[in-house]
């Protein structure tokens, strides 16, 4: 809603839901190695459904100076169930992990100042506050930002912040299987929160090509950790693989960092093709109960992405769609296997004294794009085929354990693939 020629203002209401279910069988095999019976041994629903109301208004003081502060609220309705059976593998009776069916709300509010006291120069400064309802976490967070156009090719940016993350939900609202459903041992977890601080150059070459670099730091603090002596388990490595994690108690303890640089050269479209280069180099550590630093399962050290596009016109109405795309990263990490604790729960195991202490080879692929475009009056079509990973790359994704190896007295631990 359009105020004043200076003032607007802006309201912005939507509602989105997730769901996702699973539900594990466990196959038993005989000494001919053929199916001898199931066991469901994991099931799990996880739903969320998120209300989001996001209000602001923006105005514009004088050419030099703009005000924009606004409020949102994120709403959650969370319907969380799982229940475990897999350790060990002749276990009967149930273990709840999680039985929750309930709300959540996350209010932030921020204000935010742009001053342009030259045309070549725009300093942004704001503070941003947030507070999770169900425990009471808050957080107040200072941001400051410039960008300077040294010259008409030359641009550097500044920027610092102070953040604050919520965690997974399903966190707060687990227990522990030998607890009451009441006894929600996470329920009162903090904030991640991290100071950031980024330094940035760009270089323009010209109208089409261009070069973007940047440099960052970021100090994490208040890290969720276990209480439990001699742990090396950090929030910091959840959402690194498909697994959801049930830690012990947890408290706010942890630390870690990120920092690392980065260099884009792009070509954006133009005689008919692009092009675009980007390389990372960076480090990622985190602190566990134990006071060991350690690699995060995100620090692969370095990533390279090299694409492009042609286009070439066939006729009146269509034109040839090609592309490419090379990535390479390093190896993922792992942690080498305790076998004795492996073949009692029939999973793998990890050494904690030994977590991502081992690096699986880089990650290579490379993939084409063919395809065609044609133009109607109307409708335009877009016919292609991705060719994905066209060299055959075997990329690993982990390593698992393997109870039917086992069982044959054959080794276990299997490398599985991308």
């Amino acid at each position: 809603y359009v105020i004043n020629p200076s003032t607007y203002t802006k309201l912005i209401v939507s509602q989105s839901g997730a769901f996702s279910s699973g539900q594990h069988d466990k196959v038993f095999r005989n000494a001919n190695f053929e199916v001898d019976s199931l066991k469901y041994i994991l099931g799990y629903d996880f739903g969320t459904y998120t209300t989001t109301a996001h209000w602001y208004i923006n105005k514009k003081i004088s050419a030099k100076h703009v005000v924009k502060a606004g409020v949102m609220n994120n709403y959650y309705r969370l319907d969380l169930a799982d229940s475990s059976r897999q350790y060990p593998p002749t276990r009967q009776v149930w273990e709840h992990r999680l039985n929750f069916q309930g709300s959540s709300n996350l209010a932030q509010a921020y204000v935010q100042y742009k001053f342009r006291p030259t045309d070549a120069l725009t300093i942004t400064a704001g503070l941003h506050g947030q507070y999770l309802s169900h425990n009471g976490a808050k957080a107040l967070e200072p941001r400051l930002a410039m960008r300077w156009r040294a010259t008409n090719t030359n641009i550097v940016t500044l920027g610092y912040g102070l953040h604050s993350q919520v965690q997974a939900l399903y966190q707060y609202f687990a227990y522990l299987p030998t607890a009451p459903s009441t006894a929600m041992h996470n329920y009162n977890m903090g904030f991640t929160r991290s100071h950031h601080a980024v330094a940035g150059y760009e270089h323009v070459f010209s109208r089409t090509l261009r070069l973007r670099s940047e440099v960052y730091y970021q100090y994490l603090f208040n890290i969720p950790i276990e209480r439990r002596a001699g742990s090396s388990f950090s929030i910091l490595n959840q959402g690194s693989s498909f697994s959801r994690l049930f830690p012990d108690v947890l408290y706010n303890g942890g630390v870690g960092h990120n920092y690392g640089a980065e260099l884009t050269i792009e070509k954006s479209f133009s005689k008919g093709y692009y092009v675009m280069f980007t390389g990372s180099v960076f480090d990622s550590k985190t602190k566990g109960n134990d006071g060991v630093l350690r690699n995060t399962d995100y620090n692969s050290v370095f990533a390279v992405n090299a694409l492009g596009g042609y286009e070439r016109r066939l006729g009146k109405n269509t034109t040839l769609l090609t592309g490419a795309k090379i990535t390479y990263t390093g190896g993922r990490l792992y942690s080498p296997p305790d076998v004795a604790a492996s073949n009692a729960t029939s999973d793998f195991v990890a050494i904690d004294s030994l977590r991502n202490s081992l690096r699986f080879p880089d990650y290579f692929r490379a993939d084409l794009k063919l395809g065609v475009r044609i133009n109607g009056k109307k409708l335009t079509h877009e016919v292609a085929f991705d060719l994905v990973n066209v060299l055959g790359t075997k990329n690993i994704l982990s390593l698992t354990y393997s109870p039917d190896l086992a069982a044959q007295g054959a080794e276990p631990f299997i490398r599985q693939y991308q």
